[in-house]
Formats: C-alpha cells, sequence, structure tokens
C-alpha cells in the first residue's frame, strides 16, 4: 500500500517551489536528504561505483521524486551519531530492522536485502543448530550492529561469550588469528572482503561461511523521529513505488 498519493504530489510542489521541508535537514531550494553511511562494500562504500549497490538503489530512488542525495561516509558508530545530533543529516543507512531500533529511529521501506551468516575456519566448522549451539563458542560481533534477536538477547544476558570489533575487517582478522570462534557478517560483505581486502588476502579459502545462513535481512534508511524524518521517509516510499512500477515485469512460464 501506497504511503503517499496526492499529499507527495503537493509537497514535492512547495519543495520545488522554494518552501522549507523541515528544518536544515532537507534544503527545499536544493531538493537534498542528506544521510550518514559506512564502508561496507559492496552495498555502500565511497569509492565504489554509485557509492555501492545499496546506495545505488536508494539515490534512484530519491532521484525518482527528484530529490538529490548526499551520502556522508564514516564509520558505523561515527555515522549513527551524525544522524542523532547533526542537525544536516537526516539519518543514517543501512540498518536491519529491530524492535531496538525503532525504539528510537523511523525505519524507511526496505531498500535490500541482506544475508547474515557466521563466517569461521575452513578447517574448523561449527555445527549450527539453534542459538544454543553457540554457548560454548567466543562470538565476534561489529560494535553497534544489530546481529538476530536471539543472539543480542544472549549477549545483552550475558550468557554468550563474545568480543566487539570496530569493523567486520577486523571482526575477520580476529578469527583469523584465533582471538574468536566465529564472526556475524553479511555474506556478500565476507565475499567482497576477502576478495578485495589485501590484509585479508592471505586467509583466502582459511576462512569460509557456515551454509546455515543466520537471518535474511531487509535494509532500510534509519530516520530521525521527527517531521523531517517523516517526511523524507514518505518521498523515499513513494520513489520506491516508482521504481518498482517502472522495473520490467518478469517473464511468467
Amino acid at each position: 500500500m501506497s504511503i503517499l498519493k496526492s499529499p507527495l504530489r503537493a509537497l514535492l510542489a512547495a519543495l520545488l517551489a522554494g518552501a522549507v521541508l523541515a528544518g536544515p535537514a532537507i534544503a527545499a531550494e536544493s531538493v537534498t536528504v542528506r544521510i550518514a553511511s559506512l564502508e561496507w562494500p559492496p552495498y555502500t562504500g565511497e569509492t565504489l561505483p554509485d557509492g555501492g549497490s545499496a546506495v545505488a538503489r536508494l539515490r534512484d530512488a530519491y532521484a525518482a521524486v527528484g530529490v538529490q542525495l548526499q551520502v556522508e561516509y564514516l564509520p558505523w558508530s561515527r555515522a549513527v551519531m551524525a544522524a542523532r545530533t547533526d542537525p544536516a543529516v537526516i539519518g543514517y543507512f543501512p540498518e536491519y530492522d529491530a524492535a531496538t531500533v525503532r525504539k528510537h529511529w523511523l525505519l524507511s521501506e526496505p531498500v535490500g536485502n541482506s544475508e547474515l551468516g557466521f563466517a569461521e575456519p575452513y578447517d574448523r566448522p561449527i555445527v549450527w543448530r539453534g542459538p544454543d549451539t553457540l554457548a560454548p563458542l567466543r562470538v565476534g560481533v561489529v560494535q553497534d550492529y544489530v546481529n538476530t534477536e536471539a543472539l543480542d538477547a544472549r549477549i545483552a544476558s550475558g550468557n554468550q561469550p563474545f568480543e566487539r570489533s570496530v569493523s567486520d575487517r577486523i571482526n575477520l582478522l580476529k578469527l583469523a588469528h584465533h582471538r574468536v570462534d566465529v564472526a556475524v557478517v553479511d555474506r556478500m560483505v565476507f565475499a567482497w572482503l576477502m576478495a578485495n581486502d589485501p590484509m585479508l588476502h592471505p586467509y583466502l579459502g582459511e576462512l569460509v561461511i557456515n551454509p546455515h545462513l543466520l537471518e535474511r535481512k531487509t535494509l532500510h534508511v534509519a530516520f530521525r523521529p521527527d517531521s523531517a524524518g517523516r517526511r523524507a521517509g514518505k518521498l523515499l516510499a513513494e520513489g520506491l513505488r516508482r521504481l518498482e512500477a517502472a522495473a520490467p515485469a518478469s517473464p511468467r512460464h
């Protein structure tokens, strides 16, 4: 169901006429949305083509409703903080859907997908049958990342040995050096880092993704929960709807 119908046209007309959307986060004269993101290839990255595959879709969705996207690439914790404290930044991207996130942010419609799994040593695979399987293992996670509800609950309750890192790269290096037993990572991020990061090249083939994926996640923009964030989210929802409507229909068999 579309979030915006006739109000969207009125809002865009006001923007293009020179009205202010709400505060400094979205300037009417340039019709710009500014968000914070991180280096998370192949989804996001300042030097990647189009800023990464997920950023490219986000940019296309905003362009479909006449809005320009600006992305500031920061370390993850700083990206979240920028969205919280910098009035020029309306939100951060990408974020997983979780109840803990929705307490503080307005999550957009899904912009993409992420397959979350465990990286493990090739010669020491884990037997994965559920969260309790992890009890004797030290799990590597990235600081301020959402993982799965069950795993995050185990960590928060003190029932799961774990170690935090500041990035997926460091998390995987800890795995390679046996500081953790498994590392939580997106499957595509793992593949990209192992193939492209010089620090991880020596471990290509030594680290693998466990075939049992943890969860298939959706990727969202986390907008500030104010009027500017709500309007930016509505514009994005309409842009995504237009992209889907314009996409070629899948052939029927």
